[in-house]
């Protein structure tokens, strides 16, 4: 364990710094894991990173602290003046913020599940993006949805949500949206998730219209009744996937793997399946179309897939058309 010694204070886990003088220090990375920190003065230090986990910081000042990528798990943070917080992907999960000043505060990308932020001043505070759930209580009148916020769970509403590609889901503690997850009837709708970790997530009816998966790992995952259509599925794992009834009209699995998946009865029309590997895939009832394409050499009939032509209108007869089977009974 490193220990450091910043202003004659002794910097470590379960330190006491109750109403220290740490203003504008630079504390980048350190472990500062149950630490006591109330009525300390932080203002504008340097925390990126730093653990704080467990923390006593209530009635702290931490004025135009930066805490970006911090990790203030199950801290407590009652009544502190958190104003002009640069705090971009800070872990706030079950922290408590009852009274806290976080006006002008930036929590983009912060993860607030089951954060409690009652009675805090949340006005200009930036939360594009930040992730709660059905747990995280907010300030009367407060609405997360106006306010950018991604409410994860069971039929959440993720539409147009957008993670770097190639984030980790599950390293940033967003289980609720990683492997295993239970997203069913979830709204991800044009949402960017490329080489995202959704293993054996529960997709089931969800809504990924449009939705960028390219790379993702769905290996196991249940997308049966899932609407996928448009979606970017290029070189994804779906091996072993449930795809039963899922709407793959117009979506894009070049690549793909989808070894052991089962399609019966998916929509796969227009879809692009060129290079993707099929090998013990069920196909049985997969409706396609002309503008479905296959890996070479792959034969969709023999597999069980049904092919439908599109509907056309009836082409119109020309005016004083006869009938040459029928009487002519035409006034013209």
């Amino acid at each position: 364990m490193v220990v450091v010694e910043i202003n004659g204070y002794t910097i470590e886990p379960g330190a006491n710094l109750a109403r220290a003088d740490l203003s504008g220090v630079l504390l980048g990375g350190v472990d500062l894991t149950g630490a006591d920190l109330q009525g300390a003065n932080l203002r504008g230090a340097h925390l990126q990173g730093a653990n704080l986990k467990r923390t006593n910081l209530k009635r702290t000042n931490l004025n135009w602290t930066n805490l970006e990528g911090a990790n203030l798990t199950e801290a407590t943070l009652t009544w502190a003046d958190l104003t002009g917080l640069g705090s971009s992907g800070v872990g706030l999960e079950g922290t408590n913020l009852i009274g806290a000043d976080l006006t002008g505060a930036d929590l983009t990308w912060a993860d607030l599940r089951g954060a409690t932020f009652e009675w805090a001043n949340l006005e200009r505070a930036d939360l594009d993006r930040a992730v709660a759930n059905r747990n995280t209580r907010w300030p009367e009148g407060f609405d997360p949805d106006a306010a950018g916020v991604y409410e994860i769970g069971p039929r959440v509403n993720l539409e147009r949500a957008w993670w770097p590609e190639g984030f980790d889901l599950e390293a940033a503690g967003l289980y609720e949206i990683g492997p295993g997850a239970d997203l069913h009837l979830a709204n991800l709708r044009g949402a960017f998730l490329a080489l995202a970790n959704l293993y054996r997530a529960d997709l089931k009816r969800a809504n990924l219209h449009k939705a960028n998966l390219t790379g993702a790992n769905l290996s196991g995952a249940n997308l049966s009744g899932a609407s996928l259509e448009g979606a970017y599925l290029q070189k994804a794992d779906l091996a072993g996937a449930d795809l039963d009834e899922a709407d793959l009209a117009g979506a894009d699995l070049s690549g793909a793997d989808l070894t052991g998946a089962k399609l019966t009865g998916a929509d796969l029309a227009g879809a692009k399946l060129t290079g993707a590997d099929l090998g013990g895939a069920d196909l049985t009832g997969v409706r396609a179309n002309q503008n479905t394409t296959w890996q070479e050499g792959f034969d969709p009939v023999a597999a069980g897939v049904i092919f439908y032509k599109p509907f056309r209108q009836p082409r119109r007869q020309p005016r004083g058309w006869n009938n040459p089977t029928l009487p002519d009974t035409s006034p013209w």
